[in-house]
């Protein structure tokens, strides 16, 4: 994977990290075509979301949440259109004041000069599996 749209990643988790709106918008100006997939087994997944509607969902994630951090624990290259990243959650409800850990492990790709897409897996293999399809 070329070096600055890794790097675009990095600042992606970043800016979600320090909860900067404005940081969001940029990269989402700079990579227009850019969509998130949640998990679909989970009752509460959004499926998957792009422009306005992943900006808004950011949004409510920062409202819902009054902590939310992502580690990231592992970092595997697949080659030049994909990186898996394994990572860990932290949350904490704002309502409830409730912390939950959660790990969970994301396939990225990109085409071209651009950060196309963002899918969550359960586990590294059923991750690496999808780059390969």
């Amino acid at each position: 994977m070329k070096p600055e749209l890794l790097d675009a990643i990095h600042r992606l988790y970043d800016a979600m990290n320090r909860r900067d709106t404005a940081a969001l918008r940029e990269l989402g100006k700079e990579h227009p075509n850019f969509s998130w997939e949640s998990n679909a087994d989970e009752l509460d997944s959004p499926g998957r979301l792009e422009g306005e509607k992943l900006a808004a969902y950011s949004r409510e994630l920062f409202q819902i949440f009054d902590e939310l951090e992502t580690e990231i624990v592992e970092q595997i290259d697949c080659g030049p259109e994909h990186v898996v990243f394994e990572v860990r959650h932290q949350v904490r409800g704002a309502a409830s004041g409730i912390r939950v850990d959660r790990s969970e492990v994301h396939l990225w790709t990109v085409r071209g000069d651009q950060v196309e897409s963002l899918r969550e897996y359960r586990t590294v293999d059923e991750a690496l599996e999808a780059a390969r399809a």
